[in-house]
């Protein structure tokens, strides 16, 4: 087992601006947002291969053009992605990772949430053009409340398993 072969290094900066109009209460919302990101991608052994990248993300929410008080906020975070894949065989593939990451929200009286999860995928050839996978996942949305504390803070945990099949042509 040789490990580590071929490694990737990656850097990465990038500047976003966004302008969504609602139509209820709120009226429109805009966030600039800045993000600072180092990662590696490579081979660990030679049926292993691996990803891991870190990220500063800042974003700071101008206010509302209806609700000045409540759409007004900053976040500044670490953001992460972690995946490893691994061929047991020809036939059959591991696939897993790890994330957290800032999302602008469209729920009321929050500007942004903070989502965190793990997901694993298992592939098997049935035949050389067939093939069936499951999958599970989790991610936890955490919400933070609004500065007039009209909306309170608020955590949805989100569970999916899924079942697939495919063929190649």
């Amino acid at each position: 087992v040789t490990p580590l072969t071929k490694i990737n290094v990656t850097a990465e900066s990038r500047a976003t601006e966004r302008d969504r109009e609602y139509q209820g209460l709120e009226g429109d919302l805009k966030s600039r947002s800045t993000h600072f990101q180092v990662g590696l991608k490579g081979g660990i052994t030679p049926s292993m291969t691996g990803s891991v990248s870190a990220q500063y993300q800042r974003s700071n929410y101008d206010a509302s053009t209806k609700n000045p008080a409540a759409t007004r906020g900053d976040y500044h975070g670490l953001a992460y992605n972690a995946s490893v894949s691994n061929r047991f065989s020809p036939q059959a593939v591991l696939d897993g990772g790890l994330f957290r990451e800032e999302s602008q929200s469209s729920m009321l009286g929050t500007n942004f949430y903070v989502a965190q999860g793990a997901a694993a995928t298992f592939t098997y050839r049935v035949s050389r053009p067939l093939y069936c996978s499951l999958g599970l996942a989790y991610q936890n949305n955490s919400y933070d409340s609004d500065s007039t504390a009209f909306i309170a803070r608020r955590d949805d945990d989100l569970v999916s398993v899924k079942l697939g099949a495919g063929y190649y042509f």
